[in-house]
């Protein structure tokens, strides 16, 4: 028997080292409406191409996609993508307009089609992350020929009310212990944000309220971070944001799967299950990580991808069949 086991426990670390070996890794540079935009290719040649959407918007995933995605590659071949004015992309070329959600989406569809040509793939796997989940439904809701499935972790769905509420639960909390700091902070706080404090100070005493509070000594570089990024993102993410996806998106064509941290208040994970209760779509389902907040596939990333390999993937195959 122990033999039996040492040579099984052999055949599969060969297996999964040729596996590995299998897999393509590299970076590649496409135009891609009207500007280079970067990709980071990883995993599986032969299996299904995934493309992951980033969220932010304007914050790459790229430094982070082995820890996002490095379970997908087993099965997938799985495309990064810096969306323009993010990351590798921002260092090859500025984007000559500014941008938008439209706009992007038309990146994103134009991503897609280069995608299934250049590896013969009749549909891409669509996998999109808070900002991303935006870009993510509007190219399956206009070209559902293209989209295998949509899957979307923490989702934008109705921005403007999710920012409300959380606003109003960190005063509740606020009044009744008498923090009168958080009160200062957030009392004068509009929505929609004009003001890059604002977000800033939003989003402290949400996520004290979610059990990740921001680390005292991070405190100036996100203040400065979101000034810079107040200066491009701001305007596009109010217009993207200022209509419930439940007015602009009821019908989509495809499977779509939803991945919800149960305590998302940034983009609220009840208001999205009861988007997800009335969007209607041939196949679909919700997985609910109560655990979990709004940076569901940054913290629990092996959870997610577990969950694609073992029940999406089999289940939108035998859907296409």
């Amino acid at each position: 028997m122990r033999t039996l086991f040492w040579l099984c426990t052999c055949l599969s670390m060969l297996h999964s080292a040729h596996a590995l070996s299998q897999q393509v890794n590299y970076y590649d540079t496409l135009l891609i409406g009207g500007i280079k935009q970067v990709i980071a290719v990883n995993g599986n040649p032969k299996g299904p191409v995934l493309l992951f959407l980033h969220g932010g918007p304007g914050e790459s995933r790229i430094p982070q996609m082995e820890k996002v995605t490095g379970l997908l590659r087993e099965q997938f071949c799985v495309v990064n993508w810096d969306q323009r004015e993010t990351g590798l992309t921002l260092r090859l070329n500025a984007s000559p307009v500014p941008p938008s959600l439209p706009l992007i989406a038309d990146d994103a569809y134009s991503l897609v089609e280069q995608l299934k040509k250049k590896f013969n793939q009749d549909r891409i796997y669509l996998l999109g992350e808070s900002w991303g989940c935006l870009v993510g439904f509007k190219v399956a809701a206009a070209h559902p020929a293209s989209v295998a499935a949509l899957m979307v972790a923490c989702p934008v769905t109705d921005q403007e009310r999710s920012e409300r509420f959380a606003l109003d639960s960190v005063i509740r909390w606020a009044k009744a212990g008498n923090h009168q700091q958080a009160l200062a902070e957030v009392s004068a706080i509009k929505v929609p944000f004009s003001r890059p404090d604002d977000l800033y100070y939003s989003r402290k005493w949400m996520n004290l309220l979610s059990g990740r509070p921001f680390p005292d000594k991070d405190t100036t570089y996100i203040k400065g971070f979101l000034r810079e990024w107040n200066k491009t993102w701001m305007k596009p993410w109010n217009d993207a944001t200022a209509e419930p996806l439940a007015k602009s998106i009821t019908k989509l064509e495809v499977p779509v799967y939803f991945f919800l941290g149960g305590k998302d208040l940034q983009t609220n994970a009840e208001m999205s299950k009861a988007y997800f209760e009335q969007l209607k779509a041939p196949k679909k389902k919700l997985y609910w990580f109560k655990d979990d907040g709004h940076l569901l596939m940054y913290v629990s990333p092996q959870e997610v991808e577990k969950k694609i390999i073992t029940e999406v993937l089999p289940e939108v195959k035998a859907y296409w069949r």
